[in-house]
């Protein structure tokens, strides 16, 4: 997460669901700086296994609305 997002006391999930603005080579820089940070996360190592099916279920919910 950049600095610019801790400074203004977002945390990481924010700073994801924020709007990217307007086409530009700098937003397109902003968003591949937020891909690199969700690679970083290791989200596959994840056992899925482990979580409650209606938790899976929730948070698929989430991951379409947003």
């Amino acid at each position: 997460m950049p600095t610019s997002a801790t400074e203004s006391n977002k945390t990481p999930l924010g700073w994801l669901k924020e709007p990217m603005g307007f086409p530009s080579p700098d937003t397109f820089l902003k968003v591949i700086e937020r891909l690199v940070f969700i690679r970083e996360m290791d989200l596959g190592s994840i056992l899925l296994h482990t979580i409650h099916r209606n938790r899976l279920t929730q948070l698929a919910r989430l991951g379409t609305r947003y």
